[in-house]
C-alpha cells in the first residue's frame, strides 16, 4: 500500500452505518423461465435446484473501491500544494474546538504560505472530480462487458439447449434420458446466470456507492471553499 494511500485514506473514508445489521437477503424466488410444455419427464426428487441469493444489496463504500479509486487519482496527482494537501489540513483541525467555516480558513492560511490559492485549490479539486468520472466511465463499460461475457453467452447456450429438448421430446420415450441430461444442464446454466447478474450487479453497486461517497465529499469541499475562502 503506498504513502499516498495511508496518507489520505483516513480524510475521505467515513463509517458506514449499514455496515452493521445488514438486512437478511430475501428468500429466492423459483425460477419460471423452463418451458413445461417441452418437457417430457418431471423433475426426479433427486434433482434439487440449489438455493443461491438473487437480489442485490444496496451498495456500500468498498476499501477495494476506494483505494483503487484513489490510485487513479494519485497517479494524475498535480504537483506543488493542491487540494490534496488542503484536505489533509482540514483533516488535522478536524478536532479542534472551532467552527467549519474557521476550520477552512485555517487551513487555507496555512495552504496560502506555500503558494495556494483559492482558485487553484477549486480547479485542483476539479481537477480529481474529472479523474474519478473518468474512472466511472470505464468501470462503467468493463461492468457491461462483465455482464455480456458472464450472462449473454449462458443465456445463448439457455435458449440453444432448450430448442434442443423441444426437439428430442418428439422422438418420445427413447430419448427421455436424454432430455432429462440436457433439462439438468439448464436448470445449472440458469442458476449460473442468477450468480452471475448478482455478482455483477452487487459490484456495480459497491462501486457506485463508493464513487458516490468520494465525489459528494469532493464536491462539498469545492462548495465550501467556494463559500469561504473568498
Amino acid at each position: 500500500m503506498s504513502d499516498f494511500w495511508s496518507k489520505f485514506k483516513g480524510v475521505f473514508i467515513q463509517p458506514d452505518p449499514n455496515a452493521v445489521n445488514r438486512p437478511t437477503q430475501p428468500e429466492p424466488k423459483a425460477n419460471p423461465n423452463v418451458s413445461k410444455e417441452t418437457v417430457v419427464a418431471e423433475v426426479p426428487p433427486s434433482v434439487q435446484q440449489p438455493t443461491f441469493a438473487t437480489s442485490v444489496s444496496d451498495g456500500s463504500v468498498s476499501e477495494k473501491f476506494m483505494q483503487a479509486l484513489f490510485g487513479a487519482m494519485e497517479g494524475a496527482n498535480l504537483d506543488g500544494f493542491d487540494y490534496f494537501e488542503f484536505k489533509l489540513s482540514l483533516k488535522n483541525l478536524a478536532n479542534m474546538p472551532m467552527d467549519e467555516a474557521t476550520r477552512y480558513k485555517s487551513a487555507f492560511a496555512m495552504a496560502s504560505t506555500m503558494g495556494a490559492t483559492s482558485e487553484k485549490l477549486v480547479n485542483s479539486a476539479m481537477h480529481y472530480l474529472d479523474v474519478l468520472k473518468n474512472e466511472n466511465t470505464k468501470f462503467s463499460q468493463a461492468a457491461e462487458n462483465q455482464r455480456v461475457a458472464q450472462v449473454g453467452n449462458k443465456q445463448s447456450q439457455v435458449d440453444n439447449l432448450e430448442a434442443v429438448m423441444q426437439q428430442k421430446a418428439e422422438q418420445i420415450k427413447r430419448l427421455t434420458e436424454e432430455i432429462e441430461q440436457h433439462r439438468k444442464e439448464v436448470m445449472t446454466l440458469k442458476d449460473d446466470i442468477i450468480q452471475s447478474t448478482v455478482k455483477v450487479e452487487q459490484t456495480q453497486k459497491d462501486f457506485m456507492a463508493t464513487y458516490q461517497n468520494l465525489v459528494g465529499q469532493i464536491e462539498q469541499d469545492v462548495a465550501n471553499m467556494k463559500n469561504y475562502l473568498k
